[in-house]
């Protein structure tokens, strides 16, 4: 046999055996993370010993070590966490698991074993350990940001719970000292927000404070839907099954409801009673629930109806001329935000509890609310008669005393 061939052969099985180890890996960490979701610490930690045996030279053993320690933390085997984590220490001193090792020993020592000068010891030298390393330092801000993007992401998602939770874990990983101001800042910010989304959401109205307001500018563009417009007829329910419209019968307008076909382009219209002299709607997130101005003689009223029952309810009513063209439905569908008066006002879409947020700007009738995709932010905007044009951003808030 040639050399070359030899050489080949020799590549080959060494490629097989790489891909099989790889597989081996991807089983491991699949099978122990199943393992860490349902509580089985101990099984897992017995996965990883044995991976370690099979494998003793393996470039993953710092890692396996760390998920070891952790595994023995939940397992509350706090004097097994240390050891695994001591392992780490004097084996790889030099690996990003170290820097961990010693934050989590220092956190361990205060929180769990009360001795708060081991905590201090371990705390310094993780520090000591950060600031000579120029390696550990790229590495921390490498990890930090990578966590960021993905709580970023999440949020992108509407998947607002988990994206606190992993921002949050920012600070539970590396203390504030460790991370550049810059992106200390990001992470704060979005931790806040994230925060807010639930707390607006399931507040009462009256609960709801103005933190600020500010002019609306480009980069708040991606914090809310694109077709927010009112200028079309027709206007589709989140959802796309249902569109309303809003047409002429009998000397007034009224509301007219047609579903939407998936194999046909012609919407059928029937009338929607109780809803003579209603201008367009804002919908419920949940298809179920219409929210619209309505004109009743010299009555201007902020009306809702619920598809379901063809039932209407009277939220708000004015002989004042103020009163808004168009109510906002909240992304929870918790709350409706309306103009009157100049001002946003909030009302909880059972009805109960109106409440004003009042605006530097002065609101004509005809401005249009938008929230945010999160709902911590309503967005102002308003051609006004005098050629002036108004782009405000309201961000919003809970008062902590109703916080429980």
């Amino acid at each position: 046999m040639s050399k070359i061939k030899r050489m080949l052969i020799s590549l080959l099985v060494l490629s097989s055996l790489t891909i099989l180890e790889g597989c081996k890996r991807a089983n491991l960490y699949e099978t122990t993370s199943s393992l860490e979701k349902a509580g089985q610490y101990k099984q897992a930690i017995q996965l990883y010993q044995s991976y370690l045996r099979q494998y003793p030279t393996s470039t993953l053993t710092s890692e396996i070590y760390y998920r070891i320690a952790k595994d023995c933390e939940q397992n509350s085997d706090y004097s097994g966490a240390l050891s695994w984590y001591e392992k780490i220490i004097s084996e790889y001193p030099e690996s990003n698991e170290n820097l961990q090792a010693l934050l989590n020993e220092a956190d361990l020592y205060r929180d769990r074993l009360k001795n708060n000068s081991k905590a201090v010891d371990y705390s310094q030298r993780a520090l000591d350990h950060y600031f000579e390393n120029g390696q550990v330092k790229a590495d921390v801000q490498f990890l930090v940001e990578a966590q960021y993007q993905s709580a970023t992401a999440l949020f992108s998602q509407k998947n607002f719970k988990q994206a606190n939770q992993v921002a949050m874990g920012v600070f539970e990983s590396f203390p504030s000292l460790f991370i550049n101001p810059d992106t200390r800042a990001k992470v704060e910010g979005l931790v806040d927000r994230t925060q807010r989304v639930e707390e607006v959401a399931q507040a009462d109205s009256s609960a709801i404070s103005l933190r600020n307001e500010i002019p609306f500018n480009k980069s708040f563009d991606t914090d809310f839907e694109s077709n927010t417009s009112t200028a079309s007829d027709e206007i589709y329910s989140p959802s796309g099954t249902w569109v309303v419209s809003r047409k002429k019968w009998s000397n007034s307008y009224y509301l007219y409801l047609a579903k939407v076909a998936p194999k046909s382009d012609k919407l059928i219209f029937k009338i929607i009673p109780h809803t003579s002299g209603a201008n367009l709607p804002d919908w419920s997130p949940d298809d179920q629930c219409l929210v619209y101005l309505r004109a009743n003689g010299s009555i201007r009223r902020l009306d809702k109806m619920d598809l379901r029952l063809y039932k209407s309810q009277n939220l708000f009513h004015s002989n004042d001329a103020s009163l808004g063209l168009y109510p906002a439905y909240h992304p929870y569908g918790t709350k409706i935000a309306f103009v009157y008066g100049g001002n946003v006002w909030l009302v909880n879409a059972d009805g109960t509890d109106k409440s004003l947020l009042k605006t530097n700007q002065k609101l004509d009738y005809t401005a249009q609310l938008t929230w945010s995709i999160d709902g911590t932010m309503i967005r102002c905007r308003e051609n006004s008669k005098s050629g002036n044009s108004i782009d405000d951003l309201l961000i919003l808030d809970v008062s902590k005393s109703s916080i429980p």
